[in-house]
């Protein structure tokens, strides 16, 4: 049977969940942003900005129910056994800006949509042209975040490889399904 909250050794239902879908999600987001970024098609950067703010917004919902609930109705697991504490506080430090910089990305993109008069144009079909978001001031941040976020995903990935070598059945089935 599987467990809907975490044991000492491993994620539960609802934390393994939210892991999975907002990895799929958060590279979506910034795959799309990415995209639209290089797109000179004012139709084809509405679409694929659409797919960037969707996909955000689901990162920003995601992130909020992932903090509520490790907050009130679950506790994490512990640390690997036998991780160094230099490996824990890497491991600590990279899952907490994965959860803080996507809720700063989505507030930011948020910013950018609202000030720049965005949102008719992407979320209700408006044929007003997009703004150039380049003189939005917040762009760059916006783009940074993203950046940094791709870098820590590489880490987090990299970690769990060298989990794997190290420790291979208890290192994937901590945030696997059951």
């Amino acid at each position: 049977m599987t467990e809907i909250r975490s044991s000492a050794t491993q994620y539960g239902l609802v934390a393994v969940s939210i892991h999975w879908i907002m990895a799929i999600l958060l590279c979506a987001a910034i795959y799309f942003g990415f995209a639209a970024a290089g797109t000179k098609a004012e139709a084809d950067k509405v679409a694929l900005l659409q797919l960037h703010a969707t996909a955000g917004i689901c990162v920003l919902l995601l992130s909020l129910t992932r903090v509520t609930w490790w907050l009130f109705f679950d506790k994490k697991p512990e640390s690997v056994p036998d991780s160094s504490k230099g490996r824990r506080a890497i491991a600590g430090t990279v899952h907490f800006l994965l959860i803080a910089l996507p809720l700063l990305g989505a507030a930011i993109g948020t910013t950018i949509a609202i000030q720049s008069g965005a949102i008719p144009t992407l979320f209700f079909g408006a044929s007003i042209p997009l703004p150039d978001f380049w003189e939005s001031a917040l762009r760059l941040p916006h783009g940074i975040v993203a950046r940094v976020i791709l870098v820590l995903v590489i880490i987090h990935i990299a970690g769990f490889l060298l989990g794997l070598v190290l420790k291979p059945k208890a290192q994937f089935k901590r945030i696997w399904f059951r």
